[in-house]
Parts: structure tokens; C-alpha cells; sequence
């Protein structure tokens, strides 16, 4: 089960696209620290004057909205003060203090999810006021967990165009923008082509009007292409939002964001980045209300410390926050089952994360909301219950929509393949693994048109640059020149005795000398031409070369996929036929890995390889009482030298971990490589009782015979001792330059020519 890792929630993308949406609406609710609790309390209860007490009532309150702990006491409590302010405001004719508190009243009920009770606000307020309700019920209805998607999104929709009619009435431009951005917000949801281009236009429009919150617009393209599959922009649009975020020092909706950071580096692998804003969104979530909160984020930051190793005491770290911070209503039940559930799925104790994940689903029933299958039928493949996992992973296909990312989708359908494949349903294993290719080249197809994008981008901002500089350039030329004519005639003035010839010839000298500077600037522009088409050539080659790594390492892992399945039926001597055949096969496919991951890809560092692959080794076999030496230096070898040289290394380790030690407790295996001059050494030894190489021997052993082959194809030579264990050394001349440079290098040579 080593290539499910990935936590992947149901329906999590529509969560995490809408972090910000409610909080850029609550920007008339300012945010209120503790410390001004004690001296509100006191002009509350002392002053006299109506306008004074109505602003201390409606900034408490706007305290306790903001304060997610306890929730339901604080927003009680909140509610209680904006309705004492409503009344005397009401009474003393305060108008805006009167829509302001109506304003946090409708927002209260849309914070408890009750949009209906919002509304009986929207004919009490002014226009201004109602189009903010109306966005934010908008909002509360796409993010609800507990409808059928198209109503809400209708309905949501309805909202947003009522708030249109009143924002043309109003011909104000900011709310009109804030209008808009809800109306593309709606068509991320579901998915539409352009939707991104839509959010992209309402950032231009804040810009013209100067407006600088743009975080809030930047966190929803972030969502729009999370749905799409696109982590590049994904993370481009994050990093976006908290540069607007700390640049404006608004800091509203900064537990959400901090979270959404943590999970779009999670995606890429970067665990110990994410873990750090996983730790910075809870601190935030303690003291301040989000679309997301402690229970949902603890989950990531949990699979983080997992992924690093530092799980030791995080379960009792799981119950203390679940303790300090317990669910407060079914939904945040829901998200702390799921992030129990995942906790213990991680850390592969299935029978105690089982009960959790069947918690979370009868709870979901029970509200009418979209059962988590996925999650349990993953939970099932990864502890070996493929009939289970079969049955919840095909009911939680059925219920795919628009809420699911393309990731989403792709991992689906490769569980449905495993389990297919372990209960012997081949014909259905080949669908799902076919789907989820499909889903795979589409992200990559993606990747690529994004990357070609960016590549002419950059390239068109360097041209301009270089042409402005050159205009800079002849503008100083011309300067210059105006100077030296300038100077020539005050001359004429001073110097009487100088002959019309002389002019003249001084003239044809400075026209040619100026004709001989600008041929010489083509001849320079000619050559930087044609060196900068080399280089977008050879960045073209390497892309294209990466890809082909790419779609062979892919390729080789299905085999592996493919050859694990088949093992789960056979015995002995076949079993142990397709094992040799899964390590040799990874250990072409890691190398194929390695050359599209890295920035250099016609060499592989054999040092940080061979870690990675005799790890993998020792993970496939029982080598508890076997102690590992290896001493490899940063040797740097291509791809035709470093296969054959990995396939060696996997002979030999794995006939000293299968014959070497018998008889021996503790065992010992040498692995050393270094580079002296042009030549590489390589040693493979270990303690065990060793052997005498002799014809017979080297015709039976099909290792011996691979390793004395690929020793010849590597122009090494070999030596073989077996008298004290068995060590093997061979010594090559290491290649420097690839068939693929040396096509480079002539094409180079062609074009200076």
C-alpha cells in the first residue's frame, strides 16, 4: 500500500475555496482585542451619553462575535449587546450606529448558519447595509454542508443578483466589485472555464480604484485552481495572499489563510513549512473566529509530524486539544472524527481509526449531508480489506461532483484499481487505472501549458528590458553626439583659422566612425540573437527530456503496481522471481525520479541515491540483525552508467541479505564508492560465510551472470573474493559528457560558426 499517502478530504476543496469569502464582508465588524473588554464594560455601565454607549455596545459585541471560544456563549452574548444597541440608537434617531447594529445581528444568525433569520434584517437597514447581508448569505449558502450543491449554488446565486440591483441604484464602485467577485466566486464553484479570468478582472478593477485589500480575491483564485488540479498557481495565489495580508496588516481572516498555506506545501512534499503554519493557523484559531478552526486544522498538522517522524506524543497532544477546545456544534464533531480517524490511519492503527470514520458517516446521514465513503474505503485498502474498501470506494464514486478536484478524482479511481486488482476484478482494475491516467496527463497537461506560459512571459519582460535598454543606449549616444557638435561650434566661433576642408573632414570622420558603432552594435545584437534561440532551445530539449523521465518512472511504477498485485498469488520460487523483479525495476524507476526532480538531469548524485534505494532494500527484507556501512561520496554519473551500476548494487545486497548470514547473528554489509581522477570505485562486501567462485557456481546464479554483464557494459573491471565473506569491487572509467551534450555542443558550434 506504499503509494497511498496522500489524506484526501470529501468535499475539503469547496472548504478550503472559501476560507475568506465571509471574512472581506465582515470588514464593517472590526476586530476587537480582550484588553478593551474591562473599558467598555465601564462606559456601558457609566456614560450618559446615547452615541458613546451604542459604540461600546456594538464594539463589545463585535468582541465576542470575533472570540470562537465558547462559541455559542460568546455569539449569545454578542447578540444580547447589538440589540440593546439597535433599540437606543433606534430611540436617539443614530442611523448608521442603527445599521450597524443590525448589520452584526444578521451576521450573528449567518454565523450560526441560519440564513432565513438573517433575513428578516434585509428590510430594517439601508442599501448599503443589505448588500453586505445579502453577500453574506450568498456565502453561507455555498459553504453550507448540509444542501443539495444546486439549490445552494441557485439560491446563492439569486442572492448575489439581488445585491447587483442594489449596487446599480447605489452606483457605488467598490460594492459593485464586491458584487462581482461574489458572482465569480459562484462559478469556481461549479467549475466554469473562466472563472478564473472572472476573479483576475475584479483584481484589476480593485487596483484601478486603489483599493488594497486584494488578499481576499487572491485566496479565491487559489481555491479556483486547487478544483483545477494546478498546484503551481495554487501556491503562486497563496503566497499572493498572505504578501497582500502582511502589507496591508489585516490580518481578518489570517488563521485561514495561514492554513491554506500549510496545505497547498503539504501537496508539494515541503512537511516541516507546513507543520510551521499548521502551528501558526491554531494560535490564530484560539483567539479568533475562521471558516476553519482547530479541529480541521490539528488533522494536517498531525499527517505533518507523521510524515517527519516526530509523532512520539502527539496522541496525547490530540486529546489535550480536544479537551482545551471541544466540538461545539455537529459540524465541528464531524471535522474532529475525521481528524482522529486520520491520525490513527496514519500511524496504521486501522481498528482504532475505523470507529471514527463510521461515526463521521452515520452523523452525515443523519443531517442529510454527503457520506464520507471515501475515507473509509481508503482506510480499508490501506489495511488490506479490499471486499470493504470495494464496496464504500464504489459508493463514494457515485457521489462524485463538482466539489471534487481533479487530485481528488485521480486518487479515487487508484484505489478502486488496487482494490480491484486484490480481489482478482481485472477487467475493472484496468478501467480505474486507465481513468486515473487519464486524470494524471490531464494535470500534467496542465503543468506544461502553464510552464510554456510563464517561460514566454518571462521571455517577453526580458526582451522589453533589453530593448529598453538599448533605446536608453542610443539616447546617450545621441546626447553625446549633440554635445561634441555643440562643441565644435563654439570652437568654430573661437578659432577663425580653421578651413572649410578642415569642417569637413572632421564631418566625414564622425559619420564614418558612427556608421562603423552601429554595425558593430547589429553585429552584437545578430550574436545575442542567436545565442538566447541556443538557450530556448536547450531549455526545450531538457523540458521534453524531463518529461520522457517523467512518463518512463510512471510507466515503471505501474509494472510495479501490476507485478505486487500478481504476487498476492503466487509462491516460492515465482514469488521470489517477481520480488527480483520489483527491486530492479525500482531501482531504474527511482533513477528516472531523481533525473526529472532535479535541475540537473543528465547525472545522478549517487550518494543521495543510493541512500534512498539500499533504504528500499532494507525495508523489503528482514535485516533487523544486518548493520549497513555505506560510504558514498557525491559521484555524479549519467544515466547509461548509473542504471547498470544500481542493478549491481541490488544483485549484490540482496545475495548477501539472502545467503550471506546463515550462520551468522549480526551481519555487516559494505557499500563504498568513490572517485579518483576519471576513475570510479565500487565495493560491495559483507562478513557473511562468504563463498568459492568457480564455473559452476557463476552458471547457476543468474545475479553473478547480470553482475558480470553489466560490469562489461559499464567497461569495468571486475573482481570477485569470497574467501573472508564475499566482497565485490569494480573499477570504472566514468563518463563525463552525453550523447545528448554532444548534440548540443555541435548544434552551438554550427550556429557561432
Amino acid at each position: 500500500m506504499q503509494g497511498i499517502r496522500m489524506i484526501i478530504l470529501l468535499g475539503f476543496g469547496l472548504l478550503l475555496q472559501h476560507f475568506t469569502c465571509q471574512a472581506q464582508l465582515l470588514q464593517g465588524i472590526t476586530y476587537v482585542s480582550r484588553q478593551e473588554e474591562p473599558a467598555l464594560k465601564k462606559i456601558i455601565a457609566t456614560t450618559k451619553s446615547s452615541s458613546e454607549k451604542v459604540t461600546a455596545l456594538i464594539r463589545l459585541g463585535s468582541l465576542y462575535f470575533h472570540d470562537p471560544y465558547p462559541h455559542f456563549t460568546n455569539l449569545n452574548s454578542a447578540m444580547q449587546l447589538a440589540s440593546e444597541a439597535s433599540m437606543i440608537s433606534s430611540k436617539a434617531s443614530l442611523t448608521k450606529s442603527y445599521n450597524d447594529a443590525q448589520f452584526l445581528i444578521a451576521n450573528i444568525y449567518l454565523r450560526k448558519y441560519l440564513p432565513d433569520s438573517a433575513a428578516k434584517v434585509l428590510n430594517r437597514v439601508n442599501d448599503s447595509t443589505r448588500l453586505k447581508i445579502l453577500l453574506g448569505m450568498s456565502h453561507i449558502y455555498r459553504i453550507s454542508e448540509y444542501e443539495d450543491l444546486k439549490f445552494k449554488l441557485k439560491k446563492a446565486m439569486d442572492l448575489t443578483l439581488q445585491a447587483q440591483e442594489i449596487s446599480r441604484r447605489l452606483h457605488d464602485t467598490l460594492l459593485s466589485i464586491m458584487v462581482l467577485r461574489e458572482i465569480a466566486c459562484i462559478h469556481s464553484d461549479t467549475q466554469q472555464p473562466n472563472s478564473e479570468n472572472e476573479l483576475l478582472d475584479v483584481v484589476k478593477l480593485f487596483q484601478g480604484i486603489g483599493y488594497p485589500y486584494l488578499h481576499y480575491t487572491y485566496y479565491e483564485l487559489a481555491g479556483t485552481a486547487m478544483l483545477e488540479g494546478n498546484g503551481d498557481k495554487e501556491l503562486y495565489y497563496s503566497e499572493l495572499t498572505l504578501n497582500s495580508m502582511n502589507q496591508t496588516k489585516d490580518s481578518l481572516g489570517a488563521a485561514d489563510w495561514l492554513l491554506g498555506q500549510a496545505l497547498v506545501l503539504r501537496k508539494i512534499g515541503q512537511h516541516e513549512k507546513s507543520l510551521s503554519y499548521c502551528n501558526q493557523a491554531i494560535e490564530q484559531y484560539k483567539n479568533r473566529y475562521g471558516d476553519g478552526n482547530i479541529a480541521f486544522t490539528v488533522r494536517f498538522l498531525a499527517e505533518a509530524m507523521v510524515k517527519l517522524n516526530k509523532q512520539a506524543g502527539l496522541d496525547n497532544t490530540l486529546i489535550q486539544l480536544y479537551k482545551s477546545y471541544p466540538p461545539f456544534d455537529t459540524r465541528d464533531s464531524l471535522r474532529w472524527f475525521q481528524t482522529l480517524g486520520s491520525f490513527y490511519r496514519l500511524t496504521k492503527d486501522y481498528k482504532k481509526a475505523e470507529p471514527y470514520f463510521k461515526m463521521r458517516i452515520a452523523i452525515q446521514k443523519q443531517i442529510h449531508d454527503k457520506p464520507d465513503y471515501y475515507g473509509l474505503g481508503q482506510l480499508y485498502v490501506e489495511g488490506g480489506n479490499f471486499v470493504q474498501a470495494k464496496y464504500y470506494l464504489d459508493k463514494a464514486l457515485q457521489l462524485v461532483d463538482s466539489t471534487y478536484s481533479m487530485r481528488t478524482k485521480a486518487h479515487l479511481h487508484y484505489c478502486l484499481f488496487l482494490a480491484d486488482s486484490a480481489t482478482g476484478n481485472y477487467i475493472s482494475a484496468i478501467q480505474h487505472l486507465s481513468q486515473n491516467k487519464r486524470y494524471d496527463d490531464t494535470l500534467m497537461k496542465q503543468s506544461k501549458i502553464e510552464a510554456i506560459e510563464k517561460y514566454k512571459a518571462q521571455f517577453e519582460t526580458e526582451r522589453k528590458e533589453a530593448d529598453l535598454k538599448l533605446k536608453d543606449q542610443n539616447i546617450g549616444i545621441l546626447t553625446k553626439e549633440r554635445l561634441i557638435q555643440d562643441m565644435n561650434l563654439k570652437r568654430e566661433k573661437f578659432i577663425k583659422n580653421i578651413t572649410l576642408y578642415g569642417s569637413i573632414l572632421l564631418l566625414i570622420a564622425g559619420i564614418l566612425f558612427f556608421r562603423q558603432y552601429r554595425r558593430k552594435q547589429r553585429d552584437s545584437n545578430t550574436i545575442a540573437r542567436i545565442n538566447q534561440q541556443l538557450k530556448d532551445m536547450l531549455a526545450e530539449k531538457e523540458w521534453w527530456l524531463k518529461e520522457v523521465h517523467h512518463r518512463v518512472k510512471n510507466n515503471l511504477h505501474t509494472i510495479i503496481c501490476l507485478l505486487e498485485s500478481q504476487a498476492m498469488y503466487l509462491e516460492k520460487d515465482a514469488l521470489q522471481a517477481i520480488e527480483k523483479s520489483q527491486h530492479r525495476i525500482y531501482a531504474m524507476s527511482l533513477i528516472h525520479q531523481k533525473l526529472y526532480q532535479n535541475e540537473e538531469i543528465r547525472s545522478i548524485d549517487m550518494s543521495s541515491y543510493l541512500e534512498e534505494f539500499i533504504g528500499y532494500l532494507k525495508d523489503s527484507f528482514d535485516t533487523n540483525k544486518i548493520e549497513f556501512i555505506i560510504k558514498v561520496e557525491p559521484v555524479h554519473l549519467n544515466l547509461s552508467q548509473a542504471i547498470p551500476v544500481a542493478l549491481i548494487i541490488n544483485e549484490a545486497i540482496t545475495n548477501s541479505i539472502k545467503y550471506a548470514f546463515t550462520d551468522i547473528n549480526e551481519g555487516k554489509i559494505f557499500v563504498l564508492m568513490n572517485e579518483t581522477a576519471d576513475k570510479v570505485n565500487l565495493t560491495i562486501a559483507d562478513n557473511g560465510k562468504g563463498f568459492v567462485p568457480n564455473d559452476e557456481i557463476e552458471n547457476k546464479s543468474l545475479g553473478i551472470q547480470l553482475i558480470k554483464g553489466l560490469s562489461k557494459e559499464i567497461k569495468g573491471t571486475l573482481t570477485i573474493d569470497g574467501s573472508s565473506g564475499t566482497k565485490l569491487t569494480i573499477q570504472f572509467k566514468k563518463e563525463t559528457i552525453s550523447s545528448t551534450d554532444q548534440i548540443m555542443q555541435k548544434e552551438f558550434a554550427s550556429y557561432e560558426a
